[in-house]
C-alpha cells in the first residue's frame, strides 16, 4: 500500500458519535409529533361541562311574573294587590311550588258589605284577612281547560277544589255551559278572565269575593 493512503481498521464497534446523533433526531421527531397531537384541539377553547347546566337553567324562563307582581300590574286588581301587601302574603305565594289564584276585581270588593270589609282590613284582624285571601288559593295549578275537564267528568257537572287553608270550593256549570265557582255560602263567582300565567301557577280573575263558611 502506498504511503499516501491511510488505512482505516474496522474495530467491530458502532460509531458512538453517530448513535448519539440518531437518538437526538428520533427524540426531537417524537416530541414534535406529541406537541402537534396535544395542540390539535386547541383551536376551540375547552368548555367547563358545568356551564351547560347553567345555560339550561338560565334558558328556563318563568312562564310569567310572581303573583304579587301580576296583581300590581293590573289596575282592576289593585284592591286585592293592596290586601296582599297588607298581609305580607307575597313571599308565601312566591315560595309555593305551584298555585291557582282566583283574583276578585275591585268591583267585586265593592259588593262586599262595607262593615265586613272594614272589619277584615282592621289591623287586629290580619289573621282573618289572611284566611279570606287563602280561601282564594289552590295549592296546585289548574287551568280553565282542566277545570272544564273536571266538571264534565264529575257527577252533576260539579267539581270540588281544596283551598290552601283546607276549605272546599265547588265549581259547576251553568245552564249555558259556563263554569262558575261557588263559595262556602253558596255565592257564585263568574270567571271574568282565565289562564293568566304566573311564575309558579295560574291566575283567574273572578267577579265576586269568595267567602268561607260562617
Amino acid at each position: 500500500m502506498s504511503e499516501g493512503c491511510t488505512r482505516h481498521e474496522n474495530s467491530g464497534r458502532p460509531n458512538e458519535n453517530l448513535g448519539r446523533s440518531t437518538m437526538k433526531m428520533v427524540f426531537a421527531t417524537g416530541l414534535t409529533a406529541a406537541l402537534l397531537v396535544s395542540t390539535a384541539g386547541c383551536d376551540e377553547p375547552q368548555r367547563d361541562p358545568r356551564l351547560k347546566i347553567d345555560e339550561e337553567v338560565a334558558a328556563e324562563e318563568p312562564a310569567g311574573p310572581q303573583a304579587a307582581e301580576a296583581l300590581a300590574e293590573r289596575e282592576e286588581l289593585s284592591t286585592l294587590a293592596g290586601l296582599m301587601t297588607q298581609t305580607n302574603m307575597g313571599p308565601a305565594l312566591e315560595g309555593a311550588r305551584s298555585l291557582t289564584l282566583f283574583a276578585p276585581t275591585n268591583e267585586a270588593f265593592e259588593k262586599v258589605d262595607p262593615s265586613t270589609l272594614e272589619f277584615l282590613t282592621a289591623e287586629e284582624n290580619a289573621s282573618t284577612l289572611r284566611q279570606l285571601l287563602g280561601y282564594h288559593l289552590l295549592r296546585s295549578e289548574m287551568s280553565s281547560q282542566e277545570l272544564m275537564a273536571s266538571l264534565e267528568g264529575g257527577s252533576d257537572d260539579t267539581a270540588s277544589m281544596t283551598t290552601s287553608n283546607n276549605y272546599q270550593l265547588t265549581a259547576e256549570l251553568t245552564e249555558e255551559g259556563e263554569p262558575v265557582i261557588l263559595d262556602g255560602r253558596g255565592t257564585q263567582a263568574r270567571l271574568v278572565e282565565t289562564d293568566i300565567p304566573l311564575a309558579n301557577g295560574t291566575l283567574h280573575i273572578v267577579d265576586t269575593v269568595l267567602m268561607p263558611p260562617e
